[in-house]
């Protein structure tokens, strides 16, 4: 039965996904429009939900859920409503079909959320053995219906059951691949789960079975995956680059960095460059945050359109190489400071919370550590910060 199993997966289909038309073509003009600091410490993941709603994890233990329609007309914009998890907050995943965020800190509980009014309502929680935490969360379709998957620190794949969270199944990865950092999946079939040593494993969340790995080119410490498209994958590294993996065909063909090709090549990671989060915007274009404080736009057709998001400065130049199947394009000369976001010529804050943002618009953000695209009420980048500020940009 293993073996049929096995081979059924390995004749895994990619399924589409959903298309987001209200992005194609948006691209963030950098006006800033709030700031919120509630978190008393870094933000660790941001995800957005059902109509205006978004969530954001802490290192300080809390998930807050926040409405980004306030944001445009209040100068004082805060939470809604505040759950204390404990430990540090991991990860945060929503699924749209079930109106419910799942929630995981690294003091081995996970819990399942549903915003209701100003509340969030716990609707159940588990708890993994003592010494273990999910690093990641995501979602699948098995034979039971739709599954929590959990990534965890020891080096497994957990399945649960949404409306309980009892655990079904369990996939043992490959502790020599490095210890478990981040994970991407589809929500239906597959998961791509991110190591410190530069390897990736897929997984058939149908069959909760282990299936291909591949090796980053370079061997760097993966960060962060996200699905970019129906079979392809968005790697980001602490060495400050973001790589297109084809999980087909197992190749490389794009890598985008902040740094010159020699420096990316080189042996010293530079810890001040890492990737922490990326959102994809459209087919080829994707908006990515790191450590130096800045959110580069890419936009890999158009390279003469990508730019640093909140940067007064002007764009700086860039290159692009091929090499060994891979095109490369950098960043030749990175702006030196990060700051709030200019307003472009066509765009101006609201009058009503311009005065709020002023007091911000100096000062440094610090690294970006999380990152989120609003749809609604319109199109919205969340960002969170290492300071425990988040920054709403339009």
């Amino acid at each position: 039965m293993g073996a049929f199993l096995h081979k059924k997966a390995l004749e895994l289909e990619f399924p589409a996904q959903p298309r987001r038309q209200r992005l194609d073509g948006w691209r963030p003009q950098g006006t800033l429009l709030a700031e919120v600091s509630e978190h008393n410490d870094a933000v660790t993941c941001v995800v957005a939900t059902n109509s205006a709603l978004f969530m954001t994890g802490s290192e300080d233990g809390t998930v807050r859920l926040f409405d980004a329609g306030v944001f445009r007309k209040s100068a004082v914009c805060r939470s809604r409503a505040t759950h204390f998890q404990g430990g540090r907050v991991t990860s945060l995943a929503y699924h749209s079909a079930l109106n419910c965020t799942a929630s995981s800190s690294d003091n081995g509980s996970i819990c399942v959320l549903r915003a209701e009014s100003n509340e969030l309502r716990v609707l159940a929680t588990a708890t993994l053995p003592k010494g273990e935490h999910a690093v990641a969360l995501g979602y699948g379709k098995g034979p039971r219906g739709v599954s929590l998957v959990a990534c965890t620190s020891r080096s497994r794949v957990v399945f649960y059951g949404i409306v309980d969270l009892a655990e079904q199944e369990s996939v043992e990865l490959d502790p020599s691949l490095g210890l478990v950092t981040s994970m991407a999946s589809d929500g239906a079939a597959l998961a791509v789960v991110g190591t410190s040593k530069g390897c990736l494993q897929l997984i058939d969340t149908r069959f909760r079975l282990a299936l291909r790995q591949y090796r980053h080119f370079m061997s760097h410490y993966i960060s962060t995956v996200t699905m970019y498209s129906d079979d392809s994958v968005l790697v980001g590294t602490a060495a400050g680059d973001v790589c297109v993996l084809s999980l087909r065909t197992g190749k490389w063909p794009m890598c985008v960095c902040s740094r010159s090709l020699q420096e990316l090549k080189g042996d010293e990671v530079k810890r001040r460059q890492r990737i922490n989060a990326v959102a994809v915007t459209a087919p080829g274009c994707f908006i990515a945050g790191s450590n130096d404080g800045m959110v580069r736009f890419w936009d890999s057709e158009k390279l003469d359109r990508s730019y640093v998001v909140n940067s007064a400065e002007t764009a700086p130049p860039y290159s692009s190489y091929r090499l060994n199947g891979t095109v490369y394009y950098c960043e030749n000369a990175g702006p030196s400071t990060p700051m709030s976001p200019p307003s472009p010529a066509g765009a101006r804050l609201a009058s009503d919370v311009a005065s709020a943002v002023a007091a911000n618009s100096s000062r440094p953000g610090g690294p970006v550590t999380a990152m989120a695209i609003l749809g609604s009420p319109s199109v919205m980048l969340v960002t969170g910060l290492q300071s425990g500020a988040i920054r709403v940009l339009v």
